[in-house]
Formats: C-alpha cells, structure tokens, sequence
C-alpha cells in the first residue's frame, strides 16, 4: 500500500478518543462536564439572552484558552520542584505529577483523576470572571475550558494505555512520551502540539530545545 493510501485507510485516528470512553473517570467527566454545558448553555441562551452563536463561539473561545493554560500548568507548574518539603507536598497534592513522571505505565498509578477538583476549580473561575464581565458570558467561557481540560484527560490517557493510529493520534502518542522518556524540557502540550511550536519547546529531529 502506498503512503497516501495508508493515510486515506487510518483517516485522522481519533477512535481512541472512543477507546479512552470506555475509562470509568473518562466517564464521569464527560457526565460532568456534559452537565454542566447542558446547564450553562441553556440557562445563557433562554435566561441570559444570548444568541446561540454567540454562546458557541464563546464556548470555542474557552477551549482554545484551555489549551494555553494546559501548556503553562505543565511546564510552569507541574515541572516546578518547590525546595520546601510542605510545599512540595500541597503542589503534588493540587497538581500531582511526580509519581506519573517516575512510573508512567504503572497501571496502578492514576491517569485520570475524578472530576471533582477540576469542577471546583471552575466554579471559582466562574466567579472570578463574574466580576468582570456578565455571569453567563463567565460561565460559557470556563465551561468551554472544562471541556478543553476534558480533551486534555482523554488524550492524556489515550497515549498511556490506548492505541493511536493515524495522524493526529499518532502525532500526539509521540510528542507526549517524547517528553516522558527522552526530554522532560520540551513537549508540554498533551491535547495539542500549538503551542510548543508557538512558544519554541517543541522537540524537532536533530534540535535540541530546552525550556527557559
């Protein structure tokens, strides 16, 4: 078989998004998350007046926010070791990271984490935002995030314990244990690869980049 062959028979390879489905926390988000857009979204348009498109595009504006954020908590935050032991232990509590990074197959060692701190997380930002702009503009726009976060939880899994074939999700499988097994200073974006190329800490062949 030809190489456009192949790439026309794998299409872009998102059925492990489907396979990541299957995980029970993978599944408690999307009832989360799902809820909460159902909620948000209904109250906005028939409550708040908001025109469906301009719901949508707020939606897709807080996703796209989700990503620049999921880089800099991976790269500013999750890979920062506090020198002082308590706040080294409150940072792996909020953010865990360092047991995933030491055992990364360990099927013992969650991928996913439950919903429910993301979802505080959220309500807090919600309220945040409120005292800048109206609540349902707030609202739309961190529910938008969560379900960039919910991308972020799947894709995540997906390159630990699913197969990914094709060309986004083969792409994403190798950018993500790139930086487990070979360089922990670049390829910080799981969900996408955007802004490691935007911001210079995506690993290209024969280029090493290191993290500022």
């Amino acid at each position: 078989m030809t190489a456009s062959g192949r790439i026309r028979r794998e299409g872009l390879g998102l059925g492990f998004l489907f396979e990541a489905a299957r995980h029970y926390r993978c599944q408690q988000h999307l009832l989360a998350w799902g809820s909460a857009a159902i909620l948000i979204a209904g109250g906005a348009i028939w409550q708040g007046g908001v025109h469906p498109l301009v719901a949508l595009g707020l939606f897709v504006y807080g996703w796209l926010w989700w990503t620049f954020i999921e880089y800099h908590l991976h790269r500013r935050a999750m890979h920062w070791i506090p020198e002082t032991p308590w706040l080294l232990k409150w940072r792996e509590k909020l953010l865990p990271h360092i047991t995933h990074h030491d055992r990364p197959d360990d099927p013992t060692v969650p991928i996913v984490r439950t919903p429910t701190l993301p979802m505080i997380y959220a309500v807090v930002c919600i309220l945040i935002g409120w005292l800048i702009v109206p609540f349902w503009i707030s609202a739309l726009i961190v529910v938008g995030g969560g379900w960039g976060y919910v991308g972020y939880e799947f894709v995540h899994y997906a390159t630990h314990r699913c197969r990914m074939t094709g060309r986004i999700g083969r792409r994403l499988k190798q950018h993500h244990l790139f930086h487990h097994y070979r360089d922990e200073t670049v390829n910080f974006g799981v969900s996408t690869t955007i802004w490691d190329r935007i911001l210079g800490t995506h690993y290209t062949p024969g280029v090493r980049r290191a993290a500022a």
